[in-house]
């Protein structure tokens, strides 16, 4: 004898707003009354080409051709004519042209045409139209790398979750429980997988989620069991949804354009000039921090739509964007969960030129205020850390297995010069000094330990030595972040 289905609904462990319900719209019965003035329009509307057409000695459908073609370059719908179909291209194709007003050219608007229909674009929009078209290039690349992973028919290959970091964790078995798993998701379908243990399948819908911020329109996934006389004969999973496909259709399209864009000003990544790791993710991290404010509550926060379109988010929303834009880069970044400062929290572990560094993006977001003004800066304290730098306000959660970070080199400080293992007082001084020729009105450091920015702090600001590398600047603010022995100096 067959038991029931069993159902269950699991949610993602990475995304804290609930799933969106949506009040169906009620369509308005408008009557027939329309009909009658629509065929009153149509009517006038003919009587005016043809009164047009004959004063002007010309067919009505000439007329229509001339307005159509004065619109699209007034209006910029040129676009709009070349989608028609092409019985409607054919006969808006012919003479447009019609005899001339004597009306003279405004002085405020010189005439750009060299013969009668062909306009000559101004240099500017040459210029946009170069740059649009380089980036172009970019945003195809970009679509067919993400085709590939999925793909149209749903076929989910080995070889495209291989540079995945949560999916190599896994055992063959297991790797095909993922696809599965992310074949259902992004595909929208109910099927089965391979494996019988619910709580196998909780563990790889993890890996899934983690390793896939790309994904920003579910909220969870839900199961249903079959079994015989108490053993489990099969489970088959589909995604529970917050957007629709049409919604995913349309934020996907907004999205491959404005990371397109972006990507193409990555130093190294496109522009034929060679970078390293830390350069770009580096770029990327001050791109997110200087365009995203943190606002709690705002829309999509759990997601790359809150950083990227809406340019409000939280953590989740910050370490997501960072991850995926890393990952687009070839760059293997993974999303991390725990608790930090004694609430939830989300962060990256970013492999960087050989090397696992932590990074927290959300922490680069700094305001110093005082009683005249607010100042705003990129905060470079999480940025390349170890485990051990990292864990003294950071504790990650069980889900993922974090690689183990240890390595030095990229990290900001060390990686600019500006970690300092001695009070040396000219040394820092010099890199104020620095910092000011080149137009920049804060500084970032770092020490050793907390004696040698005690001692440093104390040289600079109760001895007052700061104004010996300094010009014509009468006061300034410091900020220290006594965990990490790091201090930001504004002047």
């Amino acid at each position: 004898m067959r038991d029931p289905y069993r159902h269950y609904d699991y949610t993602d462990p990475y995304n804290e707003t609930p799933q969106r319900h949506r009040k169906k719209r009620r369509r308005r019965n408008t009557g027939g009354g329309c009909f009658s003035v629509f065929l009153c329009i149509l009517f006038l509307t003919a009587v005016l080409f043809i009164g047009l057409g004959r004063y002007y000695n010309r067919s009505p459908l000439t007329i229509v051709n001339y307005v159509v073609s004065y619109y699209s370059e007034q209006l910029g719908i040129g676009d709009l004519i070349s989608s028609l179909p092409e019985p409607l291209k054919t006969l808006l194709k012919g003479d447009v042209s019609l005899p001339k007003a004597d009306n003279p050219t405004p002085d405020n608007k010189p005439a750009e045409s060299s013969s009668e229909g062909e306009v000559i674009p101004p240099s500017e929009e040459t210029d946009v139209s170069k740059e649009t078209q380089d980036n172009t290039g970019i945003i195809k690349d970009l679509q067919e790398s993400l085709d590939a992973r999925f793909g149209d028919t749903g076929d989910i290959t080995d070889e495209s979750q291989a540079g995945y970091y949560c999916y190599n964790l896994l055992s063959d078995n297991g790797k095909t429980v993922y696809r599965e798993i992310l074949d259902s998701i992004t595909n929208r379908k109910e099927r089965a997988v391979s494996t019988l243990d619910s709580e196998e399948l909780n563990t790889v819908y993890n890996y899934v989620m983690s390793d896939h911020p790309e994904i920003f329109y579910t909220s969870g996934i839900h199961y249903s069991v079959e079994s015989i006389n108490g053993v489990v004969t099969s489970i088959t999973v589909k995604g529970q949804y917050t957007l629709s496909e049409e919604e995913v259709s349309s934020y996907k399209a907004s999205l491959t354009e404005m990371i397109g864009n972006l990507l193409a000003e990555v130093p190294g990544f496109k522009d034929g000039t060679s970078t390293d790791d830390y350069t770009k993710i580096k770029y990327l991290y001050d791109h997110i921090v200087n365009t995203t404010d943190y606002e709690e509550g705002a829309d999509e926060n759990q997601n790359i739509i809150s950083v990227l379109l809406y340019h409000r988010s939280v953590c989740n929303g910050y370490a997501k964007t960072l991850q995926y834009l890393s990952q687009l880069m070839g760059i293997p970044s993974i999303l991390v969960t725990g608790y930090a400062e004694n609430g939830p929290h989300a962060w990256n572990v970013i492999l960087m030129d050989g090397g696992w560094y932590q990074i927290d993006v959300t922490f680069g977001e700094s305001t110093v205020s005082t009683e005249d003004s607010a100042t705003s800066f990129i905060n470079y304290s999480y940025f390349g850390l170890t485990d051990d730098e990292m864990y003294v306000n950071h504790t990650p959660d069980a889900n993922i297995p974090v690689p183990t970070c240890s390595s030095y080199n990229d990290n900001y400080y060390i990686y600019t010069g500006n970690y300092f293992s001695s009070s040396d007082i000219e040394a820092i001084g010099s890199k104020i000094s620095s910092a000011q020729n080149n137009g920049e009105n804060l500084v970032q450091f770092r020490t050793a330990n907390a004696d040698i920015m005690s001692e440093v702090t104390n040289k600079l600001f109760t001895e007052h030595k700061i104004y010996n590398y300094l010009e014509n600047v009468s006061s300034c603010t410091y900020v220290l972040n006594a965990s990490k022995d790091t201090i930001v100096i504004i002047f």
